[in-house]
């Protein structure tokens, strides 16, 4: 996220905001952009001033690029012999959102639609707009999440839950100023600090935050700060989450776009806190006070509300900030009768602040819940742009910013499921204890009720032909929960697996939002997927026949959370998941019951052969942030002896091991024993050398 240091030689990669990036082909020479799964790290732009130049890395070797209206090339690969004697020097104009645009000859560098990089546009578009990244930041970075509460029972668990997935909850930090309502009690690995609770003065705690902030960053990358109803939220169509999109910055800090999410009384009903949050209000409206400079590498200075810091401040389109405070009605005047008994400091009430939390409930619900949806509807923005609104926003030092109110906009699909419902009370919050359950019933499809503190709940989900494990060593005490969404698949199980001790079918694909979608039903069905085959990259293997697509089906998609939340499943303790390509949206949709998930197995891809897949190294993320680590992976040989495909197993760390009881840790061994893993033990024991 650090600015380019524009010195002779400063190396970075360069990408483009939708997430591709620049590469030279090695056959060719050609420069194009591709994914970063299956791009070779050969491209670099090279600083010299406020210029730069795009450099084709050869060994150790620098080859310029040079740029032309239909194509760029490496000048030592074959397209440039003869053709373009000398490399393209490129002006670098720096764009809102740690953004550059890379211009020569009055034009803009563009990346094209079928991968060329041209020299060729007037103007500065989508694709004309790039992000660099540090040749060395294939590191996992260290990030930090902040928020101060006061008695924050609603919003303080939908913080924690968001920003603990995002970067680990051992990373997340709770300033603590005098609650006294139970809400910041037993937070698992969250870190809280008591503070004296006084009269509430915004200088003080701007200030307090300042320097707290400051303090972490001498052991994090990066710090993150949020008021706990301020959920941070990367385009996901972009970036894989928060941890991608800091590496992915040029700026030292980020500027959020922040909207108001809207509800809507008249349409809405109450929101329901056991569903996510988005999916129930699909109305924003952008809000300049929320525009907030929240991520930052270095120490901030912020003024009081964090609306604006020392430094300049440039939007980034690409992060939103959502504003959950009017999320609902009901919610948000019993925080109001909350805030107003709050005691202010005279500071703070002689230079107004805070006049917001004091309103009498007519002039908040004329403030807060003012709009018709034909209100809506005749302001509302395509495309979820508000480049109208930023162009109006100016934010300067000494809390100076614009408090407007700009267009509405509705909630594109790909954040629905973004910010997540609380946690039931039946399941155990992430990381926590594992109780395994003892004692809590399910009733089997013979009628008998089980306890499933003494049964393994196996969830398998493609799980077309049976379980893929015997657990013939404890099959009369499996619980078998399996997906096939292929019905005739689907009739099958129901009678196959008869040894178990109850046995669930649910005729359903898993994702992570219910829906409809689209089966493609291949030659061979074991390549079917709701997802597309990547013809580009299966042309490479003699497989790629099987890919073929025969027919396809609408299928109902669902999430293991819904079905758990109904009483159609248990909680699982090991998951098998082998879908062809939806593994990590189907891993969303479990909720926090991954937190009390001893084990997983699953089938994963280093290449996108499914378009718009994700692939291993995210898995990997994902499940660490639930506290599933890798503990074995084997290759699958299916494309000419190149390892593409693989099969992994997780289990939970060893940490959280010494946390189980009995139930638990007999369930792990024999999780363990049934996937030939051995037993967690530490390798080096502690030494004063390091």
């Amino acid at each position: 996220m650090g600015v380019p240091t524009e010195q002779p030689g400063s190396p970075m990669r360069v990408f483009t905001t939708h997430g591709t990036v620049l590469n030279v082909d090695p056959t060719t020479g050609e420069l194009r952009h591709g994914s970063p799964a299956i791009s070779p790290p050969n491209a670099r732009l090279v600083f010299d001033g406020p210029r730069a130049q795009i450099m084709h890395v050869v060994l150790t070797t620098l080859h310029p690029i040079a740029c032309s209206t239909n194509h760029s090339w490496s000048i030592v690969g074959p397209l440039g012999a003869g053709t373009a004697p000398t490399s393209t020097v490129l002006e670098v104009v720096r764009l809102d959102g740690g953004q550059i645009a890379l211009k020569a000859l009055g034009a803009f560098l563009s990346a094209e639609s079928d991968g060329r990089i041209t020299l060729s546009r007037t103007e500065c578009g989508a694709w004309e707009r790039f992000t660099l990244r540090e040749a060395d930041v294939a590191k996992q970075l260290k990030i930090a999440a902040v928020t101060m509460v006061y008695n924050e029972r609603v919003f303080l668990p939908i913080w924690r839950r968001h920003y603990g997935r995002a970067v680990g909850e051992e990373n997340l930090f709770v300033l603590d100023h005098g609650s006294d309502d139970g809400s910041t009690n037993n937070l698992g690995r969250a870190n809280t600090v008591r503070v004296p609770r006084d009269k509430f003065d915004e200088y003080q705690r701007s200030a307090f935050v300042s320097r707290f902030q400051a303090s972490l960053l001498c052991y994090y990358d990066a710090v993150i700060f949020s008021d706990v109803d301020e959920i941070l939220i990367p385009d996901p169509a972009l970036f894989a989450g928060l941890v991608d999109f800091v590496g992915r910055q040029c700026d030292q800090f980020v500027t959020a776009l922040g909207v108001e999410v809207q509800h809507l009384q008249n349409v809405e009903p109450d929101i329901n806190l056991s569903r996510p949050i988005l999916s129930q209000r699909r109305y924003v409206r952008f809000a300049a006070d929320y525009c907030k400079p929240l991520i930052s590498r270095i120490p901030l200075t912020w003024d009081p509300g964090f609306h604006s810091c020392q430094y300049p401040q440039l939007v980034n389109r690409n992060l939103f900030l959502f504003h959950l405070k009017a999320m609902d009605r009901n919610l948000a005047l019993e925080n109001l009768r909350k805030t107003r008994s709050i005691q202010w400091s005279e500071s703070s009430l002689g230079r107004g602040h805070g006049a917001q939390f004091r309103l009498r409930e007519d002039e908040f619900i004329k403030r807060m819940f003012p709009y018709s949806l034909e209100e809506i509807n005749a302001s509302l923005v395509g495309d979820f742009d508000f480049s109208d609104d930023l162009s109006r926003l100016r934010i300067d030092r000494a809390n100076t910013y614009q408090s407007f109110k700009g267009g509405f906009a509705i909630v594109p699909d790909r954040f629905l499921n973004m910010i997540d419902a609380l946690v039931p009370a039946s399941v155990p919050a992430r990381p926590g204890v594992r109780t395994a359950d003892s004692g809590r019933p399910w009733t089997s499809r013979s009628g008998r009720d089980l306890d499933l503190g003494k049964h393994l709940v196996v969830a398998d989900i493609g799980a077309a032909g049976g379980l893929q494990q015997s657990w013939s060593k404890v099959e009369d005490r499996i619980v078998a929960v399996m997906f096939e969404p292929n019905p005739a698949k689907a009739v099958e199980l129901g009678t196959s697996s008869n040894r178990f001790a109850d046995v669930v079918v649910i005729q359903s694909a898993l994702g992570e939002a219910p829906g409809i979608s689209t089966l493609y039903l291949t030659k061979s069905s074991g390549c079917s997927s709701m997802r597309l085959p990547n013809r580009t990259f299966l042309d490479r293997y003699s497989v790629r026949p099987a890919f073929d697509i025969m027919s396809n089906i609408n299928v109902e998609v669902k999430t293991y959370f819904e079905l758990f939340l109904a009483g159609e499943v248990p909680p699982p303790d090991v998951i098998k998941i082998d879908t062809q390509g939806t593994e990590f949206e189907i891993i969303k949709g479990f909720g926090d019951l991954l937190s009390g998930c001893l084990g997983l197995q699953l089938e994963a891809h280093l290449y996108p052969i499914y378009e718009k897949q994700r692939l291993f190294h995210d898995l990997v993320m994902l499940l660490d942030g639930f506290g599933l680590v890798l503990r074995k992976i084997s290759p699958v040989d299916h494309f000419d002896g190149d390892v593409v495909e693989l099969d992994a197993w997780f289990t939970v760390r060893q940490e959280r091991i010494a946390q189980l009881d009995v139930a638990s840790k007999w369930k792990l061994s024999v999780i363990c024993s049934e996937w030939g893993l051995t037993e967690q033990v530490r390798q080096f024991p502690p030494s004063t050398d390091w």
